[in-house]
């Protein structure tokens, strides 16, 4: 395996501060490891580029910035009530806008924390594999499959932290079959890339543990999971290697709540966004504030898992 570890984010100028806190994480979690970081990305000021190419620096790792052409997503099916832009899609062109030499690379979400090291998954066996991923919180949800027309087992897996083979993308041509199948199913990918993928790849994959993606849903009570899946998440619950901030509600919100909240926050004042204005929204405080007062009086109880 190569020493040095190929890290794929796609994000927009939006996104940054959280591309930057994940990057943060993932560097002081594996400070003997070296990263070569590639950030697809459109839009992005030079004061950006500038403050991750000085991030990666101080721990002696290597970024390249690759401007994707907005032609290529703007057809692509997005809603404006989407919580994610276009950038989620940017991840599909990897295998032809990244170097050749560069066959297999590790895909992260910005919305996660890396809490641990990340060699164990990073050089797993996937020669014969498309990728490797973790299966999705919902991947119990018979209406996804019905949707997408994904026939046998329930194999739905989270496109949030990827190991990609780029080198099996370019023989068996992957890309093309997603921009294929995205002209296919337009009107039915709700979930845009991550529908897109697992339909064209639903039996390329390698599962990998729960602990590499430690998604919000698997820690709701009542999200349903199978059993083995469900001992998973409890073994895990002390130490996942990668804590996933799925929805539409995240951490950067002044209110919010979450298990792992305080890792997201000692995270980002660890990192050179620690200045960052969390956002404020009217409905989430709201929110916020009845459920508080709600678990105080007895009326709701405390909606995670715990060991």
């Amino acid at each position: 395996m190569s020493k040095v570890m190929n890290i794929l984010c796609a994000t927009d100028e939006a996104f940054v501060p959280y591309c930057g806190i994940m990057l943060s994480s993932l560097f002081r979690n594996n400070r003997s490891s070296r990263f070569h970081v590639y950030i697809i990305c459109n839009g992005m000021t030079d004061t950006s580029k500038a403050k991750l190419k000085s991030l990666c620096e101080e721990y002696g790792n290597e970024i390249s910035f690759i401007t994707i052409d907005r032609k290529m997503t703007e057809n692509f099916p997005i809603r404006d009530t989407d919580h994610v832009s276009l950038a989620t899609y940017y991840r599909l062109f990897a295998p032809v806008i990244l170097p050749e030499e560069v066959d297999r690379i590790l895909y992260l979400d910005c919305d996660m924390i890396v809490n641990g090291r990340i060699d164990e998954l990073y050089n797993c066996d996937i020669d014969n594999f498309a990728l490797a991923g973790v299966l999705d919180e919902d991947y119990t949800s018979d209406s996804k499959y019905e949707r997408l027309g994904i026939v046998g087992s329930k194999t739905y897996f989270n496109a949030g932290v990827l190991l990609i083979n780029l080198a099996y993308w370019r023989q068996h041509n992957v890309t093309q079959r997603c921009l294929e199948c995205i002209d296919r199913l337009h009107e039915k990918l709700l979930l845009h890339d991550q529908d897109t993928l697992n339909v064209v790849l639903k039996n390329e994959v390698r599962l990998v543990p729960v602990k590499f993606n430690m998604q919000t849903g698997f820690l709701h009570k009542k999200t349903k999971l199978s059993e083995s899946i469900r001992n998973e998440v409890v073994a895990t619950l002390d130490n996942p290697v990668i804590i996933h901030f799925t929805g539409p509600r995240k951490p950067w919100l002044r209110h919010y709540r979450h298990p792992y909240l305080n890792i997201f926050r000692e995270n980002m004042y660890l990192s050179p966004w620690k200045d960052l204005e969390l956002t404020k929204r009217f409905k989430e405080e709201f929110r916020y504030w009845k459920h508080t007062v709600m678990f105080f009086l007895h009326i709701k109880k405390w909606p995670f898992i715990t060991r």
